[in-house]
């Protein structure tokens, strides 16, 4: 037992010798550089190192190792290179570890390390995927690859980046073939690469030469007349004996045979009837995924031995027994997808993006599911065209955003709209709607023995005055001390809260404070006298001599006047200012949307009666009045539109005149009342009166509303003026003459309109001249 724990101790210890540096074996262990780089014994167990640390070369020289180093041991005793003041050689790489960072864009290729929030050497991929790439844990660096799993398919890494591979490694695009011999793509390397009749001339497919007769082609080749080109053959004749012309119009040989071993040698069988080597006969003589047609073995259309029925091209089919059709059992409709060899509906619309209650998706190309889901709820918002958005207003929910501003809460709450109120409204809150003014805004008003004044928005009365606690009485909403001043007036208010007078039940009290008899209570509307005057509110009999609506030049009018209580869509502000009714004139067919006519019969013509310019579909309405006792004025609202608003376009300057003729107030000539000082004289203006430019009501006046606010949907019309007035001085008892002359100017294109409406007779101090409302 002694003589073999000796032995085995003599084993141990020559084991151990035979480990040692020097001592004898296949190879020796590694040994470590001042620089830490590990450097392999030779096979006799002496180091490649020289004794100081060197690498020797053959010769007896030393080999410097610096390859892709930045720094560190050359290992022949000196240094690759030395960093800068503030690296420090990690890996054979200068590391910028003193800088300070916050996000790996201040470091890159290193990566900014968290824990110390300055620069360093990456140890993961995970720190450089920010950037794209992935770590080279070796150098320390953030690279695009490290090796070739860190690519791209049909890409390799090389020097640290991914490199597409050429073909046949990489494929080549549709349309392109490998030539393997050089790696590239190109068009073609054989001709049958190419198109029929094509040639393969220096890897590109070279179309057959054109041609009209077999002239104009090489001696071995014939004109296919029917597309005009050069072709091997087109019938058998042009081939050889023993070679037939194909479909392709390629000579091919013909095998003649008796029997299938004839044709043995060609990989087909015989077809004895005709005496010719064939492709096949039968499914049998073809491959498992080709079957028989015409003589031919084809490619399967399906594979018969797939399960069937199943789905293809959106429809359930089956193939045939021996894969040569594919037979449809039933199509599936539009909004359906094929699913496990049925027809379904679509669970969405394709390639849509939408919301399912409260769940915003994407729906794929074929309807048959989502791309993605996302659940609104859970980020508080609500689902609106496929998105999930913040919700801002209550579903529904129609309130004023400010005094005069309509909101309208729109779907989901997560949208809304607003609306302004339009002129005479104000957005009440508690209704949630634009109602009419209650008061006109800043005027002042009597409420009993209360002077108030209506706010700014016409909501409501704001400051409010007791006249009487003052010992005063309230006239015109203010406090005064108490003095009728009735005059002349036989009714209407007194300047002390009360009435000078109360007219009779069928008259009426004008603003100058006369009763006068009312007539407008029969017909109102249509094309007539009466229904002119009642569109007026001119319903005093007493003071109408005459009422009619006329075309000096003889055009046909009856489609382009109307007295009505509506013009275009309901709910427009084309609607009466006072009274069950209003006029409209125009220069063309009212209900033309183009509003882009020529009066018939023809395009007559007149001078304009107040400019050098030539007038064309010319209309007028012309009424004869009286003067009431106590009126000091008249006032008249009209708006003005038109087709040829352009700015600048001064030939075809439609206009609208309103003309007073009276035999004390013009002195019997005509006047146009309706002009105002110009916006623009520079562009356009009439005449000239104590320095100041003023301009008719046109076309190029510059007085359309820009952007438009007085909605006109229904006429055609896009923007107007605007409603205005025409204030006029008169005096009591005088007979006149006013004519509403509307026309275009210098050609009959491009129609013009006007509305009017609230006549009303005025008294007391009168301020002359045309403002808008």
């Amino acid at each position: 037992m002694l003589r073999n724990l000796f032995a085995l101790n003599l084993v141990f210890l020559f084991l151990f010798v035979a480990g040692c540096p020097g001592s004898g074996g296949s190879s020796g262990p590694a040994i470590e550089t001042d620089a830490g780089d590990a450097v392999e014994s030779d096979a006799d167990g002496e180091s490649d190192l020289s004794n100081d640390g060197t690498l020797p070369d053959p010769d007896g020289g030393c080999v410097p190792v610096c390859d892709n180093k930045e720094c560190g041991s050359d290992s022949c005793g000196g240094q690759c290179g030395i960093c800068t003041e503030g690296a420090q050689c990690v890996n054979s790489k200068c590391v910028e570890e003193s800088i300070p960072c916050e996000e790996l864009a201040e470091c890159y290729p290193h990566i900014c390390d968290a824990d110390t929030g300055k620069c360093g050497p990456c140890t993961t991929d995970d720190q450089c995927s920010q950037g794209g790439g992935v770590c080279d844990e070796q150098a320390g660096l953030c690279e695009e690859c490290v090796e070739d799993n860190d690519c791209g398919e049909f890409e390799e890494c090389q020097n640290n980046g991914c490199v597409e591979l050429p073909c046949p490694a990489s494929p080549c695009p549709d349309g392109l073939v490998c030539d393997e011999s050089n790696a590239v793509c190109v068009e073609c390397v054989i001709v049958d690469d190419c198109p029929p009749n094509y040639t393969c001339e220096a890897n590109l497919c070279i179309a057959p030469a054109t041609c009209d007769s077999s002239k104009d082609c090489a001696d071995d080749e014939v004109c296919f007349k029917d597309e005009g080109i050069c072709v091997e053959c087109v019938e058998d004749a042009d081939c050889a004996d023993g070679w037939r012309c194909s479909e392709a119009h390629e000579c091919y040989e013909v095998h003649f045979c008796d029997s299938d071993k004839d044709c043995k040698d060609y990989d087909m069988v015989c077809d004895k009837e005709l005496g010719e080597c064939v492709d096949c006969l039968s499914d049998l003589d073809c491959a498992d995924d080709h079957y028989c047609e015409g003589a031919a073995c084809l490619d399967d259309v399906c594979d018969q031995d797939a399960e069937w029925p199943a789905c293809l091209d959106n429809a359930v089919g089956a193939c045939s027994e021996n894969g040569a059709v594919f037979v449809v059992i039933s199509q599936c409709l539009p909004e359906e997808f094929c699913v496990e060899a049925e027809c379904v509906p679509w669970l969405c619309p394709p390639g849509e993006s939408g919301c399912s209650g409260d769940v915003a998706y994407e729906c794929k190309d074929d309807g048959s599911g989502y791309v993605w889901e996302e659940e609104c709820a859970a980020a508080e918002a609500a689902c609106s065209a496929g998105e999930c958005k913040e919700v801002v207003c209550e579903m529904g929910v129609t309130y004023c955003l400010d005094p005069l501003t309509l909101v309208h809460c729109l779907e989901n709450g997560t949208d809304f709209d607003t609306t302004p109120c339009g002129d005479g409204e104000f957005c009440q809150d508690d209704e949630g709607l634009c109602a009419p003014w209650v008061c006109e805004p800043g005027v002042p008003e009597c409420d009993g023995g209360a002077a108030v004044t209506c706010d700014e928005f016409g909501s409501g009365w704001g400051t409010t005055t007791d006249c009487e606690a003052l010992g005063q009485v309230c006239a015109a909403g203010e406090c005064v001390d108490c003095d009728p001043q009735c005059g002349n007036k036989e009714c209407g208010e007194d300047a002390c809260g009360g009435v000078c007078g109360v007219c009779a039940d069928d008259e009426v009290c004008t603003g100058a404070g006369s009763c006068l008899g009312v007539n407008c209570a029969g017909e109102c509307s249509g094309q007539t006298a009466a229904a002119l005057t009642c569109g007026l509110d001119l319903c005093y009999p007493t003071e109408v001599g005459s009422a009619e609506v006329v075309a000096p030049l003889g055009d046909n009018i009856s489609t382009s006047w109307q007295v009505e209580a509506n013009w275009g869509n309901a709910g427009n502000d084309l609607q009466p200012k006072n009274g069950p009714t209003f006029v409209v004139l125009s220069t063309g067919n009212l209900s033309n949307p183009e509003h882009n006519d020529n009066l018939p019969p023809g395009n007559a013509s007149m001078g304009d009666p107040f400019t050098n310019a030539t007038a064309h579909d010319v209309i007028q309405a012309k009424l004869t009045l009286s003067a009431p006792i106590g009126v000091t004025g008249f006032s008249v609202d009209f708006l003005f539109t038109s087709a040829e608003f352009t700015g600048t376009n001064q030939p075809y300057n439609d206009k609208f005149y309103l003309v007073l003729n009276a035999p004390q107030t013009t002195g019997g000539e005509g006047k146009v009342i309706n002009y105002v000082e110009c916006v623009n004289p520079q562009v356009y203006t009439a005449f000239e009166e104590g320095g100041v430019a003023y301009c008719y009501l046109g076309a190029i006046a510059d007085l359309e509303e820009d952007p438009p606010q007085t909605k006109l949907g229904g006429t055609g019309f896009q923007t107007s003026t605007g409603w205005m007035r025409t204030v006029w001085p008169i005096q009591a008892g005088e007979t006149f003459t006013l004519n509403f002359h509307l026309q275009d100017t210098n050609d009959g294109l491009y129609d013009t309109a006007i509305a009017l409406d609230n006549f009303q007779w005025l008294s007391g101090a009168i301020a002359a001249g045309t403002n808008k409302l």
